[in-house]
């Protein structure tokens, strides 16, 4: 067997332990010292040497411990100790297991119901990798700045924060047993204690308090609100619509040999998506809690989420032992929903344009459930809970379809449709925007829009008294042009706008005035609106700019630059 030597710095703190202890016989029990002597001759010659020479000993054994700690947790020598290692940020390198333990942090502010927080450090992205990333690097970056300012919260503050959580609530006041159940259940799972609780809630006041400080110089005038408060002014205005489709019978047929040249030409363009099949389980309120405001709600969802979360590791366990899905869900009195294959954006059925039936069908899969199923690496992997809206939900992947290449034949007709789209647009554009140019003479020759655009051999479609509250009973078309018109001024013509059918422009004739009870309604609603989102771009700049001082590079291969 190979013998395995210990560090000078340890055998050193042995031989001074050993000296203590024998040295504390010597002084208090004489006569055990003696006994001891007399059994061991070798280690009281040993005592007596270094009593003679104390001094020179623990300076030397000092010296030792100080060179081991040095030689072992020096970071700057990367070539040795760096197999771990993931970036270097503000020059000092960041290790996996700390990037771990951050990543648990993330859910643990999520379980905490703490989503203002995960959100403003880019933790809602729509792919779960890229928003962990975001949180994590932020994370890092208030930390640091935090530091930086001295923004370094009090034990006191972070405790008062603690205590006022939704999570460890009970009608209003601080409730110790739901504090000591989620360390239970949720912390000691993840490996944390209340120590690094303390740390987290310290990194969330810290943050509260550096976009106080970045943000507090921002102020809004009456005069920005106004401008914004002109939604709620109803308008009248004129549209000229140019359809894409209106073009295709002017088109002349696509040949076999363009199609095929086509998809030789944009091959790599033309394989399957990938698809995937999941089953789910949704852990929404309850109706009674549906009218809930304000504490009461969060308490709701904080209960709905220990539920999911409660019940995430009881499959888990579950589905170690053997037993299947179906079975688990009957025992714990839930229904898990099964789905078909589904790609990307939620769509399941057939990929060659399927029919309004086959939609109606194949419902679109929600977006908190397709991110997730996208995200899982192995068939019959868990989620974590996922928040949406009112409920969460928690996703197990039960099957993948890889994609692969599509044959000329079966994507074919696909080509010949986006070619004589693509000519059909080119028509529709070239129309749109000679139209535009006619018109704009005609009014300024005096015209009315009605006049102009009948000069231009189309026909002014006539929207009146247009108004942002009744937009629940909007059609796409007034929703494009309300959104059209809030960049105009009276008597003034758009741009050529683009929708899904094609283009159109707007003729904006009246915008109403703004009435008092809409600005005494909405001003401070408006304001308050805007203040936040100017403060939220001033944040996300200085944050941005924080991120370049940090200089995160990232590292592979014991500790080497990418």
């Amino acid at each position: 067997m190979e013998k395995k030597y210990k560090p000078v710095s340890f055998l050193a703190s042995e031989i001074l332990i050993g000296f203590y202890e024998n040295e504390y016989l010597l002084r208090h029990y004489p006569k055990i010292f003696a006994v001891t002597c007399t059994l061991d001759p070798v280690n009281c010659l040993m005592l007596s040497t270094i009593r003679n020479n104390q001094y020179s000993l623990t300076l030397f054994i000092v010296i030792a411990t100080i060179v081991s700690f040095v030689w072992l947790y020096n970071r700057t020598n990367l070539a040795q100790v760096g197999a771990n290692d993931v970036a270097t940020v503000y020059g000092h390198v960041i290790q996996q297991a700390d990037i771990e333990r951050r990543a648990r942090e993330y859910q643990l502010a999520l379980a905490l119901g703490r989503t203002d927080f995960v959100q403003e450090l880019g933790g809602f992205a729509e792919n779960e990798n890229a928003a962990l990333s975001e949180f994590i690097l932020n994370s890092m970056v208030i930390q640091h700045e935090a530091a930086r300012l001295n923004v370094v919260p009090n034990a006191e503050s972070i405790a008062m924060e603690i205590s006022l959580l939704p999570a460890f609530q009970t009608e209003g006041a601080f409730d110790r047993s739901k504090y000591q159940q989620f360390m239970k259940e949720q912390l000691a799972p993840r490996g944390f204690t209340e120590r690094h609780l303390e740390e987290m809630i310290g990194e969330l006041l810290a943050y509260r308090r550096l976009h106080q400080l970045v943000t507090s110089p921002i102020v809004v005038s009456e005069a920005q609100v106004r401008e914004a408060a002109r939604i709620y002014q109803p308008v009248t205005a004129d549209m000229i619509r140019f359809p894409k489709d209106a073009y295709l019978k002017d088109i002349k047929p696509i040949s076999t040999e363009e199609e095929k040249a086509f998809y030789e030409k944009n091959k790599a363009a033309f394989v399957s998506e990938e698809k995937r099949s999941v089953s789910y389980f949704v852990f929404s309120l309850p109706p009674a809690a549906g009218k809930l405001q304000g504490k009461e709600r969060v308490h709701a969802l904080q209960q709905a989420a220990t539920a999911a979360t409660a019940f995430k590791k009881k499959t888990e366990d579950a589905i170690k032992s053997g037993k299947n899905l179906a079975l688990i869900a009957k025992e714990n009195g839930k229904a898990p929903i099964t789905t078909g294959l589904f790609n990307r954006r939620g769509e399941s059925g057939d990929e060659s344009a399927p029919s309004k039936q086959q939609k109606e069908a194949n419902p679109k899969i929600s977006e908190a459930v397709t991110t997730s199923a996208f995200s899982l690496a192995q068939e019959k992997d868990f989620s974590e809970v996922i928040p949406s809206n009112s409920s969460f939900y928690l996703v197990m992947l039960e099957k993948k379809v890889p994609s692969h290449q599509l044959t000329f034949m079966e994507v074919s007709s696909k080509i010949d449709a986006f070619l004589r789209g693509q000519q059909a647009e080119k028509l529709m554009k070239a129309a749109a925007y000679n139209t535009l140019i006619d018109v704009r003479k005609a009014l300024k020759a005096g015209k009315s829009f009605a006049e102009a655009a009948a000069s231009t051999h189309h026909t002014a479609e006539v929207l009146s008294n247009l108004s942002f509250q009744e937009k629940k009973a909007w059609s796409a078309d007034q929703r494009l042009i309300f959104q059209a018109t809030l960049t105009l001024n009276e008597k003034e013509l758009s741009e050529v706008k683009h929708a899904l059918w094609g283009d159109f422009i707007i003729y904006l004739d009246h915008r109403a005035p703004l009435s008092k009870t809409d600005w005494d309604t909405h001003h401070a609603a408006i304001e308050q609106e805007f203040l936040e989102q100017e403060q939220n771009v001033i944040f996300a700049q200085w944050l941005n700019k924080a991120r370049g001082d940090a200089k995160v590079t990232m590292l592979h291969q014991r500790g080497r630059k990418r």
